[in-house]
């Protein structure tokens, strides 16, 4: 099947009344997306590219999050990893809530 009429035949599937999800396609691309009265903010979303092949359509996947969560946990890691440095910098043990953890002194 080429590449357009993979695309058609996608584009049909997300007309239809009774759809499982919803979708935005794009020339080469399309992301699915699970129908927003059952979507959360951690729902995740397939991306998908396809590409004309010698033997048809070659079509790729990526199952995840939305680009919102990956966001959420990099700025998440980043303030910790700045946290951590600047905590490595000072004495530990005179950071008081190190003491009234009592692991560490």
């Amino acid at each position: 099947m080429p590449p357009e009429e993979f695309e058609e035949l996608i584009k049909e599937l997300l007309s239809m009344n009774d759809a499982p999800c919803t979708g935005k396609i794009r020339r080469g691309h399309l992301r699915l997306f699970i129908l927003p009265e059952e979507q959360h903010y951690w729902s995740p979303q397939l991306s998908v590219s396809y590409e004309e092949h010698e033997k048809g359509t070659l079509v790729r996947g990526l199952y995840g999050p939305k680009p919102n969560v990956w966001a959420l946990f990099f700025y998440g890691y980043a303030v910790f990893g700045i946290l951590a440095m600047f905590a490595s910098m000072w004495d530990w043990h005179s950071l008081p809530w190190i003491k009234m953890l009592g692991h560490f002194g």
